[in-house]
């Protein structure tokens, strides 16, 4: 686990995800155990559009947390406990 950085020191890496509330897609369907995980949330209010997009062209897919918004604080929480629920 990393301490915070800025968006653009963010590298572009394999097997990534961007918690964002607008996607359809869910951790447990895109995620592989083939390479390590990045994980990324955002601040309270979440990512703007553009910087959702900038994050996918680095190679982030962005995934739901489920219908609730979470806080900035327990998101990073939640993350971590999808990953523990895959069985890994």
């Amino acid at each position: 686990v990393l301490g915070p950085i800025s968006l653009k020191q963010i590298p572009a890496v394999q097997n990534s995800f961007v918690a964002h509330p607008g996607s359809t897609h869910t951790l447990l369907e895109k995620l592989h155990w083939n390479a390590p995980v990045w994980l990324v949330s955002g601040p309270e209010g979440g990512f703007s559009e553009p910087e959702i997009k900038w994050l996918e062209s680095r190679g982030f897919t962005a995934i739901s947390l489920g219908k609730r918004i979470l806080r900035a604080e327990t998101a990073p929480l939640a993350l971590l406990g999808a990953i523990a629920a895959t069985g890994i």
